[in-house]
């Protein structure tokens, strides 16, 4: 997992510490709904942990990316075929150009690259997805990502805006900053979080 502290950090934002956090109920077992769409994964090794139908982590097996190690193109167009190959089981709803590259770097043989997920354009609060490289594999994937992101509207007030997970839904937020910490305004024009 800490591919997601590497695209959390190539990310930064306003830090808060009384954000809400995505409740996760983490699973080995493969959801019904979803073990189509994973039989090819599983069949060449791969495990996942999964929150509901979506992908969290997938390891244990590897994809062939000659290159991709010494390449940070080759390596983020890797990253993009397998997202794009599998994006309903990280994240249904969203399309690739919803993920925005934030980290693409090499640390001795290991090649991490790091996505930030958007919604129409927008950041989407802790959505990620992150995939490692070695010796010319991918070989695991973390994600944050958020599935069926549609975020109800706000009028805006601010310079910078986020998608951010409101109780059942999300909702287009204003972000915001005084400089030592940040507000998250919702369309009402309450704070939803600090």
């Amino acid at each position: 997992m800490a591919v997601l502290a590497l695209v959390a950090s190539a990310h930064a934002g306003p830090r808060t510490s009384e954000l809400p956090r995505r409740q996760r109920m983490t699973s080995a077992v493969t959801p019904a709904a979803v073990r189509a769409s994973f039989a090819p994964l599983a069949a060449r090794g791969w495990r996942a942990a999964w929150d509901g139908e979506v992908v969290l982590a997938l390891w244990g097996g590897t994809v062939a990316a000659p290159g991709a190690s010494a390449d940070a193109a080759i390596a983020e167009r890797a990253a993009r075929a397998f997202l794009a190959a599998h994006l309903e089981l990280f994240a249904p709803g969203a399309s690739l150009r919803d993920f925005q590259l934030v980290a693409n770097r090499l640390d001795g043989d290991v090649r991490s690259i790091g996505f930030a997920q958007t919604w129409r354009g927008v950041p989407v609060h802790g959505g990620q997805i992150g995939f490692v490289f070695g010796r010319d594999r991918l070989f695991a994937v973390s994600s944050g990502a958020w599935p069926h992101v549609d975020a109800s509207p706000c009028v805006s007030r601010a310079k910078q805006r986020e998608v951010m997970r409101v109780g059942a839904g999300y909702q287009l937020v204003d972000v915001i900053d005084d400089g030592d910490a940040a507000s998250y305004v919702g369309r009402d024009g309450r704070v939803i979080a600090r």
